[in-house]
């Protein structure tokens, strides 16, 4: 990415959208989570000045 190429998750990102997806689950890397739990990440993107606002409502990236 930083040499101005896509990255494989950025290819993913674009076929997604493109096909009308605004959402996936991902698995959870969070500390003591098993293979089977899962991130619910939804998104919205609008045309000017796209951003990505984390919620993380139980602190548990700030305990990090």
């Amino acid at each position: 990415m930083l040499d101005g190429r896509a990255v494989p998750t950025q290819d993913f990102s674009r076929r997604l959208v493109a096909e009308g997806f605004v959402g996936l689950l991902v698995r959870s890397y969070v500390k003591g989570a098993a293979g089977t739990d899962l991130n619910m990440v939804l998104w919205h993107w609008t045309r000017d000045g796209c951003a990505l606002d984390v919620i993380d409502d139980e602190d548990r990236l700030g305990r990090m």
